[in-house]
């Protein structure tokens, strides 16, 4: 158990590591108390639990609940924790969970580039390929003549403007992450005359 504060019954997320969860929970009023954590969203399997001593009634504590099964490094998991007391239980859950671990490789080249342009603007998408969890891309770098835009994970879409009606412009798109840059994918933006 760590440091605590006044808070009102509740479970907070703060870390998630391929062998423990650490939690900030506040505590219902009876003892004992027994904290679950759960992992998957249609069929909840139970991963962790750990029995804990409250540091008072609502005052919230550090909780790390060690895992019975290694999740993978840089995963994302669907979470759900339970704080579990003779008076009741405490829900929270926690979709789209970002299990922290070393990013090991580049992300693959971005795929299925595509345009759709305007008389002074383009609009440029991409796919993420990557499957493995150790190159999934950070964020992404779109090159436009000298000028880099960088977009976070998650986001395969940048909009280009202050480009010139009917003028071919060369675009670059590449994942990145702390492994390194990915390769880039190109394609050449026409803009439309009217």
């Amino acid at each position: 158990a760590g440091p605590s504060s006044a808070a009102a019954p509740g479970i907070s997320l703060a870390r998630l590591q391929p062998t423990s969860a650490e939690l900030l929970v506040a505590c219902p009023p009876d003892p004992p108390t027994t904290v679950l954590v759960y992992e998957g969203a249609e069929d909840p399997r139970l991963i962790g639990h750990l029995g804990i001593d409250c540091a008072g009634v609502d005052r919230a504590q550090s909780v790390t609940v060690p895992f019975d099964e290694v999740l993978v490094a840089g995963s994302t998991v669907d979470l759900s924790a339970t704080v579990s007391s003779d008076s009741g239980e405490i829900n929270a859950w926690f979709p789209a969970s970002v299990v922290e671990g070393a990013v090991t490789a580049r992300p693959a080249r971005p795929t299925d580039l595509r345009v759709t342009t305007g008389r002074r603007s383009a609009t440029v998408t991409w796919d993420d390929p990557t499957d493995d969890p150790a190159a999934r891309a950070s964020g992404y770098r779109v090159w436009r003549r000298g000028e880099v835009i960088e977009v976070p994970a998650g986001t395969h879409r940048v909009v280009l403007r202050g480009l010139r009606p009917n003028r071919c412009y060369l675009v670059r798109v590449a994942g990145f992450n702390a492994a390194g840059t990915s390769r880039s994918a190109t394609t050449v933006v026409r803009t439309r005359t009217r």
